[in-house]
């Protein structure tokens, strides 16, 4: 099953034509910033137990990670997938809002070589 936003179609075609995103070198850390709650709901319920984001250190004790644009695609379809197996309608909705929020953020950036 694919799982696909229509919202995310939208919003990549309008950062496309208006040049919105901002360019960053291939593999740049970039901040993002979690609302409370967000670090724990991603490591309790969209990692595996071995995956190397549930080691992340939030940097200065803030609710901020700082990772590259493949490391965020790749947490992305990490939320997906637990919020197509999700049984609970709270955290699937939690999730959905999670995916939502990182996923602007991710096309907020432009990698460049």
């Amino acid at each position: 099953m694919v799982f696909v936003r229509p919202t995310w179609l939208r919003l990549v075609g309008l950062r496309e034509r208006t040049g919105m995103s901002e360019k960053i070198k291939r593999g740049q850390r970039v901040p993002v910033p979690l609302l409370r709650g967000q670090y724990k709901l991603i490591v309790q319920h969209a990692l595996a137990d071995d995956h190397r984001f549930g080691q992340a250190v939030l940097s200065g004790g803030r609710q901020q990670i700082d990772v590259t644009l493949a490391e965020l695609e790749d947490l992305l379809g990490c939320i997906v997938t637990a919020a197509n197996d999700c049984h609970d309608g709270e955290l699937e909705y939690a999730l959905d809002a999670l995916y939502d929020r990182l996923d602007g953020i991710l096309y907020s950036y432009d990698e460049m070589d």
